[in-house]
Order: structure tokens, then sequence, then C-alpha cells
């Protein structure tokens, strides 16, 4: 998120900009909103209006494969804390992981 963060009035901080949660998935369960509103900065589509996650477990989010590394970590039963930039302000959510759950 830090190459459009001007763009977009987010934190500069960088982040993972949400594109999509899946039904039924935690991230859906956990609250976490994806952006509604597709938008171009230069030759990249994405979509906007969604969360932007700051960090998980408390360890800033800088690089693309973040959540991927740290669901590497986790066990059915198990959460995650995020770090989430929503609406002009920073909040926590917790997500909890099943059996099911192989992704965010």
């Amino acid at each position: 998120a830090g190459d459009y963060a001007d763009a977009l009035e987010l934190p500069a901080q960088g982040g993972l900009l949400v594109q999509s949660v899946e039904r039924g998935s935690a991230a859906e369960r956990a609250g976490l909103r994806a952006g509604r509103q597709e938008v171009q900065i230069g030759n990249t589509q994405i979509y906007v209006g969604g969360d932007l996650i700051m960090a998980i477990d408390g360890k800033p989010v800088d690089r693309d494969d973040a959540i991927t590394r740290a669901l590497g970590k986790k066990r059915s039963g198990g959460t995650m804390e995020l770090t989430v930039f929503r609406g002009g302000r920073t909040s926590n959510m917790k997500v909890t992981f099943d059996a099911a759950d192989d992704r965010i």
C-alpha cells in the first residue's frame, strides 16, 4: 500500500490493502472488510474502501507475503491479531482459525 498511500489517503507506514474476503472464512468471521470501489492507479487496478492491514501479531506488515508467512505458523483454533486501518482509525481485531481455514 505504500506506493499508493497518498493517492488513497492511507497512512504511509505500509500494509496490505484487503482486496477480497471469502465468504465463511476466518477473515469474514472476524469482520475484515474488502474494498468495493475499483480504481486505476497507473497501470494497476485495485479495490479501495476496505481495510488496510498494518500489522500481524504486533509485527508491521512490510512484505507482500506477510499474511502467507504468518498463516504458516498458525494451527486450528489458533488466533492472529491484526492491526487494521479503517475509516481513518486504527484498531485491532482477533482472527480465530478452525480446521478448514488455510488462509485468512
